[in-house]
């Protein structure tokens, strides 16, 4: 068995697997959060996080490269909290420490984006087996398929001579 070279990502165009399996990874990633006890802004930190790297993902080079994205995502991510964090404060940092603070964060901030890339790239992967379960259940009968054919009474049985 050969391994996959297919490439997931975030979609541009989203379906209602995509939207089931989104939601449920959600849920799954705050559920978690919540039942360890992790503070509520922190919850959103992390959340927003991933759902800045996802739309980065199919937004940034026309969803071509998920990797790149997902890094240029967290770093930007990262390192705009500094600067958020002193105007949500009101406090003043000076330059220097400012942006030794911002490029540290940066670098942190792609390998972070690249982690949560790649977990994205997870769920969207469980997102195309759920889409491959869909289909074929809408082909077995099931669901949702055309009803099978059924002879004509007055057709030819057997093959013809």
């Amino acid at each position: 068995m050969q391994p996959s070279t297919d490439v997931y990502s975030a979609p541009r165009r989203f379906d209602l697997a995509t939207v089931i399996v989104v939601t449920a990874a959600f849920c799954l990633l705050l559920g978690t959060m919540q039942a360890s006890g992790v503070p509520a802004a922190a919850m959103a930190y992390i959340a927003g996080g991933f759902a800045m790297v996802g739309v980065a993902q199919a937004v940034l080079w026309r969803g071509e490269s998920p990797r790149y994205a997902s890094m240029t995502a967290g770093a930007g991510y990262l390192a705009l909290t500094p600067l958020v964090s002193l105007w949500l404060t009101g406090d003043f940092w000076p330059a220097g420490v400012l942006l030794a603070l911002m490029v540290s964060l940066a670098v942190q901030g792609a390998i972070a984006g690249y982690l949560a890339g790649g977990i994205i790239g997870g769920v969207f992967l469980l997102t195309d087996y759920v889409r491959q379960a869909l289909d074929r259940c809408g082909r077995d009968g099931r669901r949702g398929s055309p009803p099978p054919e059924v002879p004509r009474p007055d057709a030819p049985r057997g093959k013809p001579r």
